[in-house]
């Protein structure tokens, strides 16, 4: 900056996020000042003091910083390069944040981490945080066919931990070769999977069922299990005809002792009277 006389006045007070109304200093008994349009200028956001890598799963590495008293917010860059070239970034516009995770990395790789505070004109003040290796992918635990249909199949498991999404297949196949009935979720808290949704299943069918976990392309498949399909339920189904026996008439005999298409005569029930006192043949002579 000059003032009227030419002379050249060092700017002391700029901001990394400035604001309307920011006076200058540096200037002593100015008589003008001559600023210079289409010319713009701009420091570097605030470099993070401190940060480390917090977490390490099969997909997603997580980091952790400082925060920082201006800015617009963060961005965590993770990359197969040291010198950080396709990178796959996690960023936020909050201030407060100080956690961040990358996610869809590949499993088994060595990735490089890197994070910076975010200024309006989009310069970067890096902290590199060093470097870290996925976990290999890990298959869900305990799978079971908990509910089963005459066209369904419904399977559930137990969360491994580093999965981005699951995968249920079934197949009459033990080896899994030829059709593959499969259902996928892409969410990473799924604990169970209905094999209907597509392709209906067939009745009175075994079929061999496999759990995969997913992550950065890869797949870890549990141990295979198997269960049958239901009988596929009657439908239409109506009364045709109804029959009435033709019971004999009352007091009518049966023809055959077992016979129970008839009615048997009621039998009369007898009381048996107590025996007449007999008088004696004899008479007695005075």
């Amino acid at each position: 900056m000059a003032d009227y006389y030419g002379k050249a006045w060092p700017i002391t007070n700029l901001k990394t996020n400035p604001t309307l109304g920011t006076a200058v200093n540096g200037m002593s008994n100015p008589q003008g000042i001559a600023i210079t349009p289409e010319s713009a200028a701009s420091t570097l956001t605030s470099a993070i003091s401190t940060g480390q890598i917090y977490a390490v799963y099969s997909a997603s590495i997580t980091a952790n910083w400082a925060t920082l008293s201006n800015g617009l917010g963060y961005e965590l860059d993770a990359s197969t390069s040291a010198s950080f070239t396709n990178i796959t970034s996690s960023i936020t516009t909050s201030l407060s944040v100080s956690t961040l995770t990358v996610q869809g990395l590949t499993s088994n790789t060595t990735y490089y981490l890197r994070v910076s505070g975010l200024d309006p004109t989009g310069t970067f003040n890096w902290l590199v945080l060093g470097s870290t290796e996925t976990l290999g992918l890990l298959a869900p635990v305990n799978p079971s066919a908990v509910a089963v249909s005459s066209n369904s199949i419904q399977v559930s498991w137990q969360d491994p931990g580093g999965a981005t999404g699951y995968e249920v297949d079934a197949s009459t196949a033990s080896n899994f070769t030829g059709v593959i009935l499969s259902t996928l979720t892409a969410n990473a808290s799924a604990t169970s999977l209905v094999v209907d949704s597509m392709t209906s299943l067939s009745a009175d069918t075994t079929y061999y069922l496999r759990v995969g976990a997913l992550a950065g392309g890869t797949t870890a498949y549990t141990s295979m299990l198997s269960t049958s399909t239901l009988t596929a339920p009657i439908t239409n189904a109506q009364s045709y005809q109804i029959f009435r026996p033709r019971l004999p008439r009352t007091g009518q005999r049966c023809r055959r002792p077992r016979d129970t298409s008839c009615r048997r005569p009621r039998l009369q029930t007898l009381t048996r009277l107590p025996p007449r006192r007999s008088r004696p043949a004899w008479r007695q002579v005075p």
